[in-house]
């Protein structure tokens, strides 16, 4: 079976945007000497780099993990859109959700 294309640009997005936040984290590792403020920006820049990068192999190469961590993510993302009546937000969320769960067959789930 081969890999979905939305699963496909999904992974890819947040491939690029854990290798942004790295590029953030070297941002601010270099600008520490600022304040101590900067310095906790890039560890949590870090940390959000490590798991956008984890989540994107994970999907990526279909493991059954990513698919549950993602549409944990997705859910959280969706009720916070819900509670501030956002609905950009709820309507790519949702349709996040309903795709991811429509091809949950790529991730091993049946």
């Amino acid at each position: 079976m081969s890999r979905p294309l939305g699963v496909t640009l999904i992974a890819f997005v947040y491939g690029l945007v854990g290798m942004l936040l790295l590029l953030g984290f070297g941002a601010a590792w270099y600008l520490r000497v600022a304040s101590d403020l900067v310095g906790l920006a890039g560890s949590f820049l870090f940390i959000l780099a490590i798991i956008y990068l984890t989540l994107s192999y994970g999907l990526w190469s279909g493991k059954s993990w990513a698919f549950y961590a993602f549409m944990l993510v997705q859910g959280i993302d969706f009720l916070l859109a819900f509670s501030s009546k956002n609905l950009l937000g709820l309507a790519i969320n949702g349709l996040l959700l309903w795709y991811f769960y429509s091809r949950r067959a790529w991730f091993g789930i049946a």
